[in-house]
């Protein structure tokens, strides 16, 4: 009896350190699915499947992680300007909080997130997004 190719569903794909996942999860012989935004990834990754998509629809997430063991979560808004707060955080909280719950409804077994120094949040007595 043969068992099924082990999957990964990885976000961030189109930056540096989602890429790099990917290609090793490939080179290990993990077959590989990945949000894209723009349906495009940079590079040789022939062999991924892109979905395309953002981080803000749960059904969708859901549904691409079908089949996938793991998820490697490495998307994120990296920008660190003020005025962009709202923006990063949709993407950095929301959106994580979107890939768990899509993980959750998708019965995966490992879920891999990785942050960002966005992190740091807004001063003291300044809480979510303006």
């Amino acid at each position: 009896m043969t068992s099924a190719p082990r999957a990964a569903f990885v976000t961030g794909a189109t930056g540096f350190l989602g890429w790099e996942i990917a290609r090793q999860l490939i080179e290990a012989g993990t077959q590989v699915r990945a949000l894209s935004r723009s349906g495009t990834l940079p590079g040789d990754l022939a062999s991924v499947e892109i979905v395309q998509g953002d981080l803000d629809d749960v059904g969708l997430l859901a549904e691409a992680m079908a089949g996938c063991h793991q998820v490697f979560h490495v998307a994120a808004d990296v920008s660190m300007w003020p005025k962009r707060w709202a923006n990063s955080y949709a993407a950095n909280v929301v959106g994580t909080r979107n890939i768990v719950d899509a993980a959750l409804r998708a019965r995966i077994g490992r879920l891999v997130f990785t942050s960002s120094a966005s992190t740091i949040g807004k001063p003291l007595g300044k809480a979510g997004p303006e």
